[in-house]
């Protein structure tokens, strides 16, 4: 079994990018809803041989673009807005392979809703996190 965890504050624009795109994801994983506090459904997640995490991550790219990353490759990279670090979360999971999904936002100020490149981007952003999801 896989998992897939958001992660962002719909409170700060792009930032809310994750729990958007979970709802969104038409995917045989158990979705669970993190916001900004990933840590309190961490725990139905232990037992799956494979854990995303999808989340703002601001990596240089493009508006809108997908990476993979290991939570190594995360190590001072600013992401979104919540208690633990990637790293951190990732221990809780010592069965599990863990992978960030990170969508690069284009603001995260408060605001309640998407940028207008992410909000136009959006079907295309879910795609992509479902290939990545599919492809590992």
């Amino acid at each position: 079994m896989i998992a897939a965890i958001s992660i962002g504050s719909p409170l700060k624009g792009d930032d809310n990018i994750g729990n958007i795109v979970l709802e969104k994801l038409d995917i045989d994983a158990l979705k669970l809803m993190g916001g900004m506090s990933p840590e309190s459904v961490i725990g139905k997640a232990v037992d799956c041989e494979r854990v995303y995490f999808i989340d703002a991550v601001d990596f240089g790219g493009a508006s809108g673009s997908v990476h993979v990353f290991s939570p190594d490759e995360l190590e001072g990279t600013r992401m979104s807005t919540h208690g633990f670090s990637i790293k951190q979360l990732a221990e809780l999971l010592p069965k599990s392979k863990v992978f960030v999904i990170g969508i690069q936002p284009k603001n995260i100020d408060f605001k309640p809703r998407l940028s207008n490149e992410l909000e136009f981007r959006l079907d295309r952003i879910v795609d992509d996190v479902k290939k990545a999801i599919q492809g590992q």
